[in-house]
């Protein structure tokens, strides 16, 4: 079990990373690799292809941080953790697959160049600023099946925001 502290950009402690092998596992099996990115917790999982069961992991917290008027994750620090954590896996090459797990309204938004322009954290009431232009720019919910939600939970309203408040 190792745990780790340091600091983000904010000077805020909030990085709690631990990983642990499960007592009488075999990494003999082959192996698929599960990257779960939440909100306040990203965990990277060795799962047993086989039996279904858990063979190892590494977990850190997740703490969004303001970045300019948007609160956004820092998946620079996410990207590299996790590849960090593969590296580590004990059985890393029994590894034959990578399933990517997060929230349906979790987004990175690149540019044409691939660079990040933004990684919102969708519970950011900050969402709520275009609302009225949103909702007069949405398709109802007969056409959608998608009910209006608050703050960022609706994809579209998200990028919307974007679109209206970052127009590069």
């Amino acid at each position: 079990d190792m745990r780790f502290r340091s600091r983000d950009r904010n000077g805020i402690e909030n990085y709690h990373i631990r990983s642990f092998l499960v007592k009488g596992s075999s990494l003999q099996h082959d192996l698929s690799a599960v990257v779960d990115i939440g909100k306040t917790h990203a965990k990277v999982m060795l799962m047993d292809e086989r039996t279904g069961e858990l063979r190892w992991s590494s977990e850190r917290a997740n703490c969004p941080g303001d970045n300019d008027d948007l609160q956004q994750l820092d998946v620079r620090a996410l990207g590299e953790w996790v590849l960090d954590s593969l590296a580590a896996a004990p059985g890393k090459t029994g590894i034959r697959h990578l399933v990517p797990v997060a929230h349906g309204a979790a987004m990175v938004m690149l540019d044409a160049a691939g660079q990040i322009v933004a990684a919102p954290d969708y519970e950011d009431d900050v969402f709520e600023a275009t609302d009225a232009a949103y909702r007069a720019a949405r398709d109802d919910f007969a056409r959608t099946f998608s009910p209006l939600l608050p703050r960022g939970l609706n994809l579209g309203r998200q990028i919307h925001f974007l679109q209206q408040r970052r127009a590069d």
